[in-house]
């Protein structure tokens, strides 16, 4: 009982020291939006009013306006789903 129970407190500590390094991870890289132009620009992609936050376990990316030479969008909202991605292998 005790080999289970100290399984369970690392898997338990492994994943929230994962899931806090990914958010302050992510806080500190797209904290400057020179940063957040230089990536998008590799796509030609331009972007205003770039956020990034949190609802719950899932990162989201909020955008005033997301340009490219063959669209435009307005009020652009993507939140990846951190369990469904988990479980699937692949970003959902």
């Amino acid at each position: 009982m005790k080999g289970l129970f100290l399984f369970l407190t690392i898997i338990l500590v492994s994943f929230s020291f994962f899931h806090l390094s990914a958010r302050l991870g992510s806080v500190y890289y797209f904290s400057s939006m020179d940063r957040v132009e230089s990536v998008l620009s590799q796509f030609d992609l331009s972007v205003r009013g770039f956020e990034l936050s949190w609802i719950g376990l899932n990162p989201v990316l909020e955008a005033e306006v997301a340009e490219h030479e063959y669209f435009r969008f307005e009020k652009v909202f993507i939140e990846i789903g951190f369990w469904d991605s988990l479980l699937k292998n692949q970003i959902i």
